[in-house]
């Protein structure tokens, strides 16, 4: 069933719910990207990203991507034994950008495109590309590690990186396929200003209308946020 909403986070149930309840839902925003991994409980939390939540069931939605160094949590009989022979891996490095939940309905979204295209954007706009999962329309990811894996389409390119702030508005949010490829102005006529999806490597922000980005500028480019293979 949809959800509308006024802001841009988390399945809440109506559209007067406050964004602070929005961002408690561990099917949206909130996951192990914003608790950060952890060896222990912690009941403060709507979902858990320790090695435990696997047997109780109340791991967040991001747990198997964000905290798989975390490893299954041994049996309690058997706990103690095994902390005795062996260390668990060091953790990966922190990365060094985390998703922004978005604030008075304007979410932090990142791009990424050649330096060429990212000149040709910082001085006029972006437009709605030809194709994509969920149409012709202008997709961005939660942070600029994220974009690795995200511009690798028939019309992507790699090498500088847009952040930018975006008006999500009323949230459409959709399966790994985007539901089906939207037309112009089809989304506007049902009620929402954005979609959010996650094709599988992470959740996108889609919009249709560039009147929706409200800045933009080019951060400084990291080579490992550089795809591992080649751009279609």
């Amino acid at each position: 069933m949809e959800k509308p909403l006024n802001v841009s986070v988390g399945n809440v149930s109506h559209a007067d719910t406050s964004i602070n309840a929005s961002l408690k839902s561990a099917n949206g925003w909130v996951g192990c990207w914003y608790y950060g991994c952890r060896r222990s409980y912690h009941p403060e939390f709507r979902c858990q990203c320790n090695p435990g939540c696997r047997r109780y069931g109340n791991c967040c939605g991001d747990f198997g991507t964000r905290c798989w160094w975390l490893g299954p949590s041994p049996p309690a009989d058997d706990r103690r034994r095994r902390r005795r022979r062996t260390k668990p891996p060091p953790p990966p490095p922190n990365p060094q950008w985390a998703p922004s939940p978005p604030q008075n309905g304007i979410a932090t979204v990142y791009h990424q495109t050649s330096p060429q295209a990212c000149k040709a954007i910082l001085a006029s706009s972006f437009r709605p590309g030809s194709d994509g999962h969920c149409g012709g329309a202008i997709y961005f990811a939660m942070s600029p590690e994220a974009t690795k894996t995200k511009a690798i389409g028939t019309q992507s390119q790699s090498g500088c990186v847009i952040q930018a702030k975006v008006e999500v508005g009323r949230v459409k949010y959709e399966g790994p396929k985007c539901g089906h490829k939207w037309e112009p102005g089809e989304l506007k006529q049902q009620g929402y200003d954005s979609i959010q999806f996650d094709p599988g490597d992470g959740q996108e922000v889609v919009i249709f209308d560039p009147n929706q980005v409200k800045s933009m500028k080019e951060i400084p480019y990291n080579s490992a946020w550089k795809p591992e293979y080649n751009v279609r």
